[in-house]
């Protein structure tokens, strides 16, 4: 039995490190550290370090099976590239300061800006290209709304060996809020050309999963559902911190992880590794809002629909109530 036993640690072993090699990896403005939180400000793009005047912005690395089950990178090797509003690309400086593995670049100028990890592995004959992507907006309304609608397209950089880009919703600014229900769209590129037939699946912080593939024109749709039914009240009694709006209503704002998978059969080596075929992977993440409309009308719905039942009960009680005749003996006289 005990070579059985080596047998299936090994496989188990080995199958584990292939999993381990395969998980998601994506950037978060989320700090692992609240104390830094407080001294950074609030934009309409998430927390940012001000510093002489121009906001910095400051992004970590995640690792995992899901938003759910996953940790802060705390070393990685791989490539760091950051591409700003005049789509120049940079360099973004590591912060050392940190345990966990973050960056930092300046956002001088209104609009998006893009920052890419990549890694590269031989792995079972296997070049595995693994890739995390943030796009950031950049905006404060105090500079005003009279900005270049031309900032608010997505942009594309040709470098990123496998790339996911959010395509806009009709109208969209800079203050354009995604909730459940909308539709969104992500065009999936290979070094700048869209490609079909890519495996792409969206899922939210609450666990919901949905996978669909890239169209002919590359481009992969899903709907966000309503998975988030949050009750502020209970969480306030409870001394949780709600976050409230223009005339205190609630902010929920939730998270969702899009990811893709692209094998080709690219030959090649690397570090002296020789590989038979090649995999691309790259995830991005995004905020939505649930629709707080949602919870009130399941609630308001299921009273009319309790209150409904319970006059059709009274109402078909007093029909069959009306319907019964009382006995009344009759007699006959047949003479």
């Amino acid at each position: 039995m005990k070579p059985y036993l080596t047998l299936i640690f090994l496989c188990l072993f080995f199958s584990s490190k292939l999993f381990a090699s395969t998980q998601k990896l994506w950037f978060t403005d989320q700090s692992p550290d609240r104390a830094l939180v407080k001294k950074m400000q609030m934009r309409h793009g998430g927390y940012v370090h001000v510093v002489d005047g121009i906001d910095v912005k400051q992004l970590w690395l995640r690792q995992g099976e899901s938003l759910a089950k996953s940790n802060y990178v705390t070393s990685a090797i791989g490539e760091y590239v950051q591409v700003d509003v005049q789509e120049n690309i940079h360099v973004p400086q590591i912060d050392s300061e940190t345990k966990q593995q973050s960056i930092r670049f300046p956002m001088p100028d209104e609009g998006f800006y893009n920052s890419y990890f990549i890694e590269r592995l031989v792995n079972n004959n296997t070049l595995v290209v693994m890739s995390a992507k943030a796009e950031t907006l950049k905006h404060n309304c105090r500079n005003g709304h009279k900005y270049d609608r031309n900032l608010v397209k997505p942009q594309k950089w040709s470098g990123a060996p496998l790339d996911i880009v959010r395509l806009r919703l009709p109208e969209e600014d800079f203050h354009t809020r995604i909730r459940s229900g909308t539709q969104l769209k992500f065009l999936i590129l290979h070094y700048g050309e869209a490609i079909s037939g890519v495996t792409v699946k969206l899922e939210t912080k609450q666990g919901w999963i949905n996978s669909t593939e890239s169209d002919e024109q590359g481009i992969a749709s899903f709907q966000v559902i309503q998975d988030n039914f949050f009750d502020a009240k209970k969480a306030e009694k409870e001394g949780k911190k709600v976050e409230r709006g223009h005339g205190g209503r609630v902010r929920i704002r939730d998270s969702y992880l899009v990811s893709a998978e692209h094998q080709t059969s690219e030959t090649g080596s690397l570090d002296g590794l020789a590989y038979k075929q090649t995999e691309y992977t790259t995830s991005t993440t995004g905020r939505y809002y649930p629709q707080q409309l949602a919870s009130k009308s399941s609630e308001q719905a299921l009273y009319f629909a309790s209150a409904g039942i319970l006059i059709m009960g009274i109402g078909g009680y007093s029909y069959r109530k009306r319907r019964i005749k009382p006995f009344k003996e009759e007699t006959f006289d047949e003479h």
